[in-house]
């Protein structure tokens, strides 16, 4: 069950919130860019 859980969240969209306003650099602690495909039709970052 363990395995299914984590198929099916790595088979979404993974940000979980969106900024349209710019913000100051020091507030990123990480950045990761996500790709489009059959989990998310967005490229994240």
């Amino acid at each position: 069950a363990a395995v299914l859980s984590r198929m099916s969240t790595e088979l979404r969209c993974q940000c979980i919130k969106t900024h349209s306003t710019p913000f100051h650099p020091k507030f990123i602690k990480e950045l990761r860019v996500i790709e489009s495909g059959p989990h998310c039709e967005n490229s994240e970052i």
